[in-house]
């Protein structure tokens, strides 16, 4: 009696371990199909979009072709605007060049004061009674504030 007891708590066991395998799968299953539906919009999507490009792209060939006659006035008019935005590019350059070197300048300049300033200590040339009246002074500023 036990014995069988013991065969019937394996196989419900077996069977419970199925049943929760076979959960996970319809789980699984549902999310394949809900992903199937979003790439099915988004391809829709995606071809609508790809359809629309075509379009654009057809229309711009014919009037790229419409175009081809008068050409040549579009071409010298582009060919002006280009050799004056690449001065303007050159002028600009220069601009930014000239204030790199001035920033360097000053710069160096700080450099050079920062220096000083380490190398001098100002304290060495005060005298202790001149230092405790600049502290007394500071300190009854504060507190008038």
């Amino acid at each position: 009696m036990a014995r069988k007891r013991e065969e019937e708590d394996k196989y419900s066991m077996r069977i419970r371990a199925l049943d929760s395998k076979m959960s996970v799968v319809a789980q699984r299953m549902k999310t394949i199909e809900k992903n199937e539906k979003i790439l099915a919009k988004t391809v829709t999507r995606n071809n609508k979009r790809i359809k629309g490009i075509k379009k654009d792209l057809d229309k711009l060939k014919e009037d790229g072709i419409s175009k081809k006659s008068s050409e040549g006035k579009i071409s010298k008019k582009t060919e002006e605007d280009i050799k004056s935005l690449k001065e303007d590019v050159e002028s600009l350059k220069e601009s930014v060049e000239d204030k790199n070197d001035y920033l360097k300048n000053i710069e160096d300049k700080l450099d050079e004061v920062n220096y000083v300033l380490d190398t001098l200590n100002p304290l060495e040339y005060l005298t202790s009674k001149e230092i405790s009246n600049l502290i007394d002074k500071k300190l009854d500023e504060r507190l008038e504030d």
